[in-house]
């Protein structure tokens, strides 16, 4: 089973080892409803509160772990892709049309993308979403991170006067 990698500078290597270097990879768009938030199975990690950011406008990633099931009309739609500029000829809003070495797509089990928007597919029920807690994983250092962003910005008060 393949693992993924827990930081950006990990995924590059791992891509160009499965796949071969100078290519395009393609990551398949992964829908987790914004107005679904359901609570996590008991045996779950619990999410990080953040009462800290009530009054941050957004959708806090973190709360919506439930995705709409890939259906094969909508796998391979709406994808985004990581490129070598120097390996890449000619592109579109919706990819890459001419490369050196081609596209490929990457697995789910190394990487994929995370999309928290408005539902893709209505019509489905809560019951019929999928949980998928592997953002979860990478918590502790996405608050630290967003918390460091949002006070630069003025938007947290500073470390010291909390």
């Amino acid at each position: 089973m393949l693992l993924f990698p827990s930081q950006w500078v990990e995924l590059l290597p791992v891509l160009e080892k499965t796949y071969g270097a100078n290519k395009c990879y393609m990551f398949q768009n992964n829908v987790f409803p914004k107005d679904v938030v359901l609570p996590p199975p008991p045996f779950a990690k619990a999410a990080p509160s953040q009462e800290l950011w009530k009054n941050v406008s957004g959708v806090n990633i973190l709360d919506h772990l439930y995705q709409e099931p890939l259906t094969p009309e909508l796998q391979y739609i709406q994808f985004k892709i990581i490129v070598n500029p120097r390996a890449v000829f000619s592109t579109s809003v919706h990819g890459v049309l001419k490369s050196q070495k081609g596209c490929v797509w990457v697995n789910r089990s190394i990487a994929r993308m995370y999309h928290t928007r408005d539902k893709r597919l209505p019509e489905l029920q809560p019951s019929q979403l999928l949980y998928d807690d592997r953002l979860l994983s990478y918590s502790a250092p996405l608050v630290e991170t967003v918390n460091a962003v949002l006070r630069e910005n003025g938007l947290l008060p500073a470390q010291d006067k909390l």
